[in-house]
């Protein structure tokens, strides 16, 4: 048991220690990195047996985590929208924009999603 303000300081320093790889890798992704992971959601969205299941839940997620801070704001998805639609959207933008795969993350899925889905 954590005991007193030192301890409890302790244990809130772990904390953040064991947070910040997972904050700062966040803000590198570019469409580079996008585009990489890509191909392994497309295997897997095909049931194939090479697929790289670790990569393709890297796209998947990361354009869920894009959807879940910027809906409304960049973007309105539609309440029926999925995962699976929304990465597959993401992912045929990048195929058609290599020339946007070196900037940020988030402006390409935003970019990518505002098209289909405008804030009315």
């Amino acid at each position: 048991m954590v005991e007193g303000r030192a301890g409890l300081y302790g244990v809130l320093f772990g904390c953040v220690l064991t947070a910040l790889p997972t904050i700062a890798s966040a803000s590198l992704v570019d469409g580079v990195r996008l585009n990489n992971l890509w191909p392994d959601f497309v295997k897997a969205v095909n049931k194939d047996p090479s697929t790289d299941y670790v990569s393709a839940t890297d796209f998947r997620s990361y354009v869920d985590g894009v959807v879940d801070a910027l809906n409304g704001i960049k973007f309105c998805t539609p309440d029926n929208g999925t995962s699976g639609q929304f990465s597959t959207i993401v992912g045929k933008y990048l195929q058609d924009h290599p020339e946007e795969w070196t900037e940020p993350g988030p402006e390409i899925v935003s970019r990518a999603l505002s098209k289909p889905f405008p804030c009315e």
